[in-house]
């Protein structure tokens, strides 16, 4: 598999596909940014994809994904306007599964605290969040901007599988109480954070999903729950691999190298 250039070409991949035994909605924010998050569950042949916005499009979904946003109080906000956060938060009370990514896992949190103005534009501006989670957000001037990786935590509710993913947002969500529990181990503290083994999960990592044997775990709760046959792991690293090789092998049975790179070496003399 290869990711999608945007979000246009991702929302045509949704609209293709069709209904299948697992319902995933994911929430089509205003500001929605790293997409490509949820693109891995086009490759499970038991899973449909559908892009939320309203609370009349929520239905009966097997889980929720609240996806990254450029703007995320402005995107809260928006939720709460259309009606679609109670939804949520409703969902949540019924036992939903929900998780939260980047910007999605802030909006979990019970409050969010623009200090420095950096998400807003205005120093102070603060804003309850869907208090889901025992988390709390606190934006700063600073972005962070890392590829990282680490384990799954122990206390979490999953194996201890080893992932790796990307940070870019500005903010930083700390734990709050005893009760709160990470996400993911890091070799510099934690990630994230769960409630009810694993049902809620909030977690800055993006392409968490990229990550076969925790997609396929948590997709496995899902079919258990529904009383559907556990599946095996599926590979798609192996087929992204695939993919580029199938890529690099037309280029070379259609394109002449020899010329192509005589081309860029003559550029600039």
């Amino acid at each position: 598999m290869i990711e999608g250039e945007d979000s246009l070409s991702l929302a045509k991949r949704f609209a293709n596909q069709n209904r299948r035994v697992i319902d995933i909605a994911v929430v089509k924010l205003p500001y929605i940014s790293n997409y490509t998050d949820v693109e891995p569950f086009l490759f499970e042949e038991d899973v449909s994809i559908r892009l939320v916005s309203g609370p009349d499009e929520f239905g009966e979904p097997d889980a929720l994904v609240i996806p990254g946003t450029r703007s995320t109080i402005h995107d809260l906000q928006q939720l709460k306007n259309s009606g679609l956060a109670q939804k949520i938060k409703a969902y949540n009370e019924t036992g939903g599964t929900i998780i939260g990514i980047c910007g999605g896992y802030q909006m979990l949190s019970r409050y969010l605290y623009d200090k420095a103005g950096s998400d807003t534009g205005v120093k102070g501006r603060y804003e309850e969040g869907f208090n889901i989670l025992p988390v709390g957000t606190t934006f700063y001037h600073e972005k962070k901007t890392v590829r990282n990786k680490g384990i799954i935590h122990p206390q979490s509710g999953f194996p201890q599988f080893f992932v790796e993913g990307y940070e870019i947002h500005l903010g930083v969500t700390e734990l709050i109480g005893p009760q709160a529990v990470p996400f993911m181990k890091l070799s510099d503290g934690t990630d994230g954070a769960v409630i009810d083994s694993g049902r809620v999960i909030g977690t800055y990592f993006h392409h968490i999903f990229f990550n076969d044997e925790f997609r396929t775990e948590w997709l496995n709760r899902i079919r258990e729950r529904k009383g559907l046959e556990k599946k095996q792991v599926k590979w798609l690293k192996k087929e992204k691999t695939k993919k580029y090789e199938q890529i690099a092998r037309h280029v070379q049975n259609h394109i002449h190298m020899d010329d192509l790179l005589n081309i860029i070496q003559s550029w600039g003399k």
